[in-house]
């Protein structure tokens, strides 16, 4: 679950497009089970709203990890972003971390495990490796 969260400072007229909560029901209903570091940060200009990258256990971390950013938009685009966070973006992401985390998704045979959505101009772009199809 989300073991920590951390909050950038945005400019008055953007927010943040996750809310905590979204992400912690769907982790909470899906039964996904890993450390997560939730950061939610200022990005400049790339359209990023959700990024996550996957750690596997090494010699100085004995768990399986997740860093997730979520970014902020113009607060104009709040409300079709956040839809389109909540239906399409998170279900996408429960079924990368699942492919990954299940016995089938021998992680060791991955070096990026990475997954973002992109909003740009009222349109999403998801990017995933491995892809979660």
């Amino acid at each position: 679950m989300i073991e920590s969260i951390e909050k950038d400072k945005i400019a008055k007229n953007f927010c943040f497009i996750l809310k905590t909560k979204m992400l912690e029901n769907i982790l909470l209903e899906n039964e996904v089970n890993i450390y997560i570091n939730l950061n939610y940060w200022n990005q400049k200009s790339t359209g990023s709203i959700f990024e996550a990258h996957f750690w596997p256990p090494n010699e100085n971390v004995a768990y399986q990890r997740c860093y997730i950013r979520a970014g902020a938009l113009p607060e104009e685009d709040v409300v079709h972003a956040r839809s389109l966070l909540q239906d399409a973006v998170l279900p996408k992401f429960i079924v990368w971390i699942k492919k990954i985390l299940s016995p089938e998704g021998d992680v060791q045979y991955y070096e990026n495990l990475y997954f973002e959505a992109r909003y740009q101009n009222n349109i999403l772009k998801l990017i995933q490796k491995p892809s979660a199809s």
